[in-house]
């Protein structure tokens, strides 16, 4: 701590950490937190008590603590966890004027778009220091919505390109202001304002959530996972090359429609095991595993909400990540393989636990060349985009971008 003292002594000598600071703050996370107080101070040039500013300075989330991390880590690949809309409107449909107010109304409703973040802290910013103004795109869209985004600055940017016929426009958040519901809530309200509705105030700020959640130690479910994951060692999925020595996150997607046969036989599948499309998804790619390499314990992590009555119409990053354990028995019969997914992924939601508190509070193993505990992760998103005409049409861009392995 003295070395740290004389380092902000030399970088700021106007400054004087006060005496007896060390002892009421000997940790480091407490010594971050009051030294961002300090400087949110100065920053304003207001000379009143650091307490008086302490309501500004929110702490992250179990959820945003990875992100932020990884974005101070390795800011080149922070575009991994872009979060883009693109659609199109026709041009005679347009209005930017009313667009920008839409979406800055948006904005100022849900605190966490107007949120920065430095250190182990958020801030959130006012209208005016957070306001999205319009800026005409001056690439494709495939590279602007891979631009990465400064979260110290801002959680969100815009572009539009226009042309006679119809104007594309290009929002992109940053995962750490949002998930994949929050993207359906944000366009759900673009469209209601657009048209002039009216809708009642979010029952919660994710800020409620970030402080609430910062405070939980997760002892019972930590202890589950420890008795669940005791001696376990599990196989790395086989390549067809060797792994690089460090994850790139580089990637490509592939897009498959299934035909309407298929979507028959899930359906009777589903009625079979009295289960979920989510459980069919984890069943079926389980057992494609072990059919191609003979691996029966095959873990996969899976996306898990922490929302909540209380947040359910409130932007943010309430997604969590767990892993699927279970072994692959070719013994029993479909219908019971397909319970004994269900089961296993219930267990998992009962045992919510951040990812990154499960790997470090149980000291698991970590590899620089892969994910832990798992390198496949099963998303199942069902969002709602369509539209009565090809007024408003959603564009799915390809991305450049795996944060696993397989997705």
């Amino acid at each position: 701590m003295a070395e740290l003292e004389m380092q902000i002594q030399k970088e700021y000598p106007s400054y004087t950490i006060p005496t007896g600071v060390l002892l009421s703050h000997p940790t480091v996370e407490e010594m971050d937190t009051y030294l961002f107080s300090c400087a949110y101070e100065m920053n304003l040039n207001i000379n009143k008590d650091v307490s008086a500013y302490m309501d500004y300075i929110i702490p992250l989330s179990p959820q945003q603590r990875r992100l932020v991390f990884m974005c101070e880590l390795d800011p080149e690949s922070s575009a991994q966890f872009n979060e883009p809309v693109v659609f199109s409107m026709r041009s005679k449909s347009f209005d930017e004027e009313k667009f920008v107010s839409v979406l800055n109304l948006i904005v100022m409703r849900h605190t966490i778009l107007r949120t920065i973040y430095i250190g182990n802290n958020q801030v959130v910013c006012s209208g005016t220091e957070a306001f999205l103004a319009n800026r005409m795109l001056d690439t494709e869209p495939k590279y602007f919505v891979a631009q990465p985004i400064d979260i110290k600055r801002t959680s969100a940017h815009f572009a539009i390109s226009s042309s006679p016929d119809r104007i594309v426009i290009c929002l992109v958040f940053h995962h750490v202001a949002v998930d994949g519901y929050s993207i359906s809530i944000i366009t759900e309200e673009m469209k209601a304002f657009y048209v002039g509705e009216e809708l009642s105030a979010p029952s919660g700020q994710y800020s409620d959530y970030a402080k609430k959640s910062s405070q939980s130690l997760y002892q019972l479910e930590l202890g589950k996972w420890r008795e669940k994951l005791k001696g376990k060692s599990f196989q790395l999925l086989p390549t067809d090359r060797p792994r690089t020595a460090k994850q790139t996150f580089d990637g490509s997607s592939i897009q498959k429609s299934l035909p309407v046969h298929l979507h028959e036989s899930l359906k009777k599948l589903r009625n079979l095991g009295n289960c979920t499309d989510f459980c069919i998804l984890v069943a079926t790619y389980k057992f494609l595993v072990y059919k191609t390499t003979g691996i029966g314990d095959f873990p996969v992590g899976f996306p898990s909400s922490l929302r909540g009555e209380e947040f359910s119409r409130t932007v943010g990053c309430f997604v969590n990540t767990l892993p699927l354990l279970g072994i692959v028995d070719s013994s029993v019969a479909p219908g019971e393989y397909l319970k004994n997914i269900f089961k296993a992924i219930s267990e998992a939601r009962n045992m919510d636990v951040p990812l990154d508190l499960i790997v470090s509070e149980l000291k698991l193993e970590r590899d620089d060349a892969v994910s832990p505990l798992f390198q496949v992760l099963l998303v199942m998103d069902i969002v709602d985009v369509s539209s009565s005409d090809d007024d408003i049409v959603f564009i799915d861009l390809p991305s450049r971008f795996s944060k696993y392995e397989q997705i």
